[in-house]
């Protein structure tokens, strides 16, 4: 699915495209562009292709201040430059240069609200053509003003207003990121945004597409939440016999097999989380000399009489972690605090399950080590 392109051909997202907007026809004008704005630009393609996040950050700025040179300041493809740099400006790797003293960077959402301003002009205030940059403005809001709760939540009901006449999937899409951005602090409303995606997902996509199954996935994670284990056990087995077939990130299918883990022993249902600990197992390489993450775990009662008293303590354990993930064996190799917070420690212990560790294509069992620190809030 394409955007608006920029000089030749692409503006980056964070997340999937939409297909919003028609590319902008550049025939005309890449001849007449000048050599250092054509080179910055080019040089900013080659930066996103390699993956390397200064070089996208630095062509970025270089290629959006000769681009007001070359278009002018309320041309949409300055707009579309604009939004280059505010993305390569919110990748994780540039947090560092963009905060050095030396340098004097704009905001994510300064450029974005330049861009939401010029598209306005350029195509109307109710245009779909909107949707886009409302979004990556909404988006912008976690990083520059991370308490602006109600300008993100205005900015992604007005892209979704302005959806509403756009073909169900890229409309689906719409939903999905709406849902992504609101979820830390309008849970209910994100949640809304999620189903509806699904729907249209269901609707209109086929079984195994790809978006319908991550529109599945994100929708079961609301169940879990909410602690509907059946709607979210059928989705989540659905979404990793899908992947299984279209070979698709692994991450997702491990992600969902670990859902299923917590949900069968949420459940009780031990034995039956047993499967998904050994599919997990089987797609993931151990590693020797760290301590193993456990897929579920139950936190240790406080001990009573020791919070009474105030005191902390720890319990140091090593144990096996069998051919199916579950914890046997466990012995304490050293301890703070008594032996009331070694009880408290052992027991939960034997509630947790692991992936186990596989030998040419088999589960063995193999030991680990943890620490659980009893602090008491001060």
């Amino acid at each position: 699915m394409k955007l608006n392109a920029v000089l030749p051909t692409l503006l980056m997202m964070g997340t999937a495209s939409l297909a919003l907007t028609a590319s902008w026809s550049v025939n005309a004008q890449t001849s007449a562009a000048q050599p250092a704005f054509a080179d910055a630009l080019a040089g900013y393609l080659t930066a996103v292709d390699n993956q390397d996040a200064q070089g996208q950050l630095l062509q970025a700025r270089l290629a959006y201040e000769l681009g007001k040179a070359e278009f002018g300041q309320s041309h949409v493809n300055t707009a579309n430059l604009a939004m280059n740099y505010a993305h390569a400006l919110g990748l994780k790797a540039n947090y560092l240069l963009r905060s050095a003293p030396e340098e004097d960077f704009p905001t994510q959402t300064e450029l974005l609200q330049y861009a939401v301003s010029v598209y306005e002009k350029e195509y109307g205030p109710e245009s779909t053509e909107l949707v886009e940059p409302l979004l990556k403005l909404a988006r912008s809001y976690y990083i520059d003003n991370g308490r602006d709760f109600n300008t993100k939540k205005k900015n992604v009901l007005r892209a979704v207003e302005l959806s509403k006449t756009l073909p169900p999937l890229v409309r689906a899409e719409v939903y999905i990121q709406a849902s992504h951005i609101l979820s830390s602090e309008y849970r209910s409303l994100s949640r809304r945004y999620a189903e509806q995606a699904y729907d249209l997902y269901v609707e209109h996509a086929p079984e195994n597409a790809v978006e319908r199954n991550l529109a599945a996935f994100n929708m079961a994670k609301f169940y879990m939440g909410e602690r509907r284990y059946d709607q979210a056990e059928s989705m989540l087995k659905d979404v990793i016999a899908q992947f299984s077939v279209l070979q698709y990130d692994t991450q997702v299918s491990l992600a969902a097999h670990a859902f299923l883990v917590e949900l069968y022993e949420r459940k009780g249902e031990r034995e039956l989380a047993t499967e998904h600990c050994l599919a997990i197992g089987s797609m993931t390489p151990w590693l020797e000399n760290q301590e193993q993450t456990p897929i579920f775990r139950t936190l240790p009662d406080f001990p009573t009489g020791m919070a009474k008293r105030n005191r902390d303590g720890l319990v140091q354990m090593s144990f096996t972690i069998d051919k199916t993930g579950f914890v046997k064996d466990v012995e304490v190799i050293k301890s703070d605090g008594g032996a009331a917070f070694e009880r408290s420690a052992i027991k939960a212990m034997q509630e947790w399950r692991y992936a186990p560790k596989f030998e040419n294509g088999k589960p063995v069992e193999a030991q680990s080590t943890v620490q659980l620190d009893f602090l008491i809030r001060r």
